[in-house]
């Protein structure tokens, strides 16, 4: 237990000489005591400030920079050093930082070019899809890249996280998207009311590889998806789907040993769809599409309308 300090106290006990002041103390007992408790030396850590030391023989504090010769100019000599050093290394840390900087906006704009021309063939999207898969099987046969099952708990939780924050964007994108319409006056694409979930609210001019379409030929509208767009000669290459029967359905059909491909100018255009739903393979070389009854009436209301305003234009 620490008893609390007692100012009485410890002048009664210096009064009474239990106790000793160091201007009462004979010189050499102050020396003895000093030899055998010697205080450490603190050096000066800072260049031309007012230093501090003290002698492990003497013990006796000095104080001064200017007047501290000893501590004092091989303080400032090594701080000039520092400095200099420190000048050098901060010079080619910017320039260092400056060559990455414009190596990286470089870089990306040449992976920018890339994705872009990527996404508008679909030979090369094909090819770029099948070897990131294979990248990602080789990762996962080498254990540097994890499966969800191969997950522990924590992670798999902090996996459905990102997962839902990512959703959340997304929805969060398209509803911007409906309440914001980006429709050019020129554009097929009118702000007619579409099926919730069916149908993009984008122009038909923005038309990647991949898009599935309903486009006007021969006076009939077809159920068809983008293969290659051609944006200088304002066309897109799509692949048409038949009709499989008087219902909502649609498949692929070859024609002359191909697929039944076409290009479509984007003015033939009449809506951009959702991928439709698929229940499954009819056989081992094509599929079937589905589209809602909704989905129909809409696009058969948009044929009409397109063949009473450009009569001409429907081949």
């Amino acid at each position: 237990m620490v008893l609390p300090y007692n100012h009485n106290t410890y002048r009664v006990r210096i009064e009474i000489g239990l106790i000793a002041i160091a201007s009462q103390v004979p010189a050499i007992d102050l020396f003895k005591a000093q030899q055998r408790h010697p205080r450490p030396v603190r050096p000066n850590r800072s260049v031309g400030a007012p230093s501090k030391c003290c002698t492990e023989t003497t013990g006796l504090i000095t104080t001064g920079g200017s007047r501290n010769l000893s501590n004092s100019e091989p303080g400032r000599e090594r701080g000039d050093e520092e400095e200099k050093w420190n000048g050098e290394r901060r010079k080619k840390t910017d320039r260092a930082a400056a060559i990455c900087g414009g190596e990286k906006e470089k870089k990306q704009g040449i992976s920018k070019r890339r994705r872009e021309k990527i996404h508008s063939e679909a030979e090369l999207k094909e090819e770029y899809l099948r070897t990131e898969r294979q990248r990602w099987k080789k990762r996962v046969e080498e254990g540097k890249l994890k499966t969800f099952n191969d997950m522990n708990e924590r992670e798999k939780r902090s996996q459905r996280k990102a997962w839902k924050h990512r959703q959340q964007k997304s929805r969060e994108r398209k509803r911007k998207g409906s309440d914001h319409p980006v429709t050019p006056p020129d554009s097929p694409v009118d702000q007619a009311i579409r099926p919730d979930g069916t149908m993009t609210d984008l122009s038909a001019d923005v038309v990647h590889c991949g898009d599935w379409l309903a486009v006007i030929y021969d006076q009939n509208w077809w159920l068809a998806k983008a293969v290659t767009v051609d944006a200088p000669h304002q066309d897109v290459k799509v692949e048409f789907f038949h009709p499989h029967g008087p219902n909502t359905r649609f498949y692929p059909k070859e024609v002359e040993g191909g697929k039944d491909m076409c290009f479509i100018p984007f003015d033939h255009i009449l809506v951009k769809l959702v991928e439709p739903s698929s229940p499954g393979r009819v056989s081992r070389t094509r599929e079937i599409y589905n589209l809602s009854a909704e989905v129909m009436d809409f696009i058969e209301e948009k044929h009409i309308h397109h063949i009473g305003l450009h009569p001409d234009k429907a081949e």
